[in-house]
């Protein structure tokens, strides 16, 4: 069985009472909420989030994945124009649909033109 999959904490936004947290695994961009599913497979759920941290579930195995959010270091701001309110709840349910992990573009090097 590989090892268990390390995320790091990137920031996170709340927009109407809903917050939400950028994670990164390898060259993986996720962004998630409580409840939300994510991974290649969809292997991963976002068991609770609180003020200190996030507790992903990762299917098949027991141990739960925690990332701290509270004593990240150099944890980034949240986005401009985005109060952060951790720990605020909404009376709505999360939606419980999978999020597609984000994909960084490969960057292409050109050599300088020089007639």
């Amino acid at each position: 069985m590989p090892p268990a999959t390390r995320f790091t904490f990137l920031g996170l936004f709340v927009k109407d009472n809903r917050q939400s947290v950028f994670l990164a695994a390898g060259d993986e961009l996720f962004i998630v909420s409580e409840g939300t599913r994510f991974g290649k497979e969809n292997q991963f759920q976002v068991e609770e989030m609180n003020a200190d941290e996030i507790i992903i579930r990762q299917q098949g195995r027991s141990a739960l994945i925690r990332v701290d959010l509270k004593d990240a270091e150099d944890s980034p701001s949240p986005l401009p124009g985005m109060a952060a309110q951790p720990g605020t709840t909404s009376d709505e349910p999360m939606p419980q649909h999978p999020v597609p992990p984000i994909r960084r573009p490969q960057l292409k090097s050109f050599k300088r033109y020089q007639p």
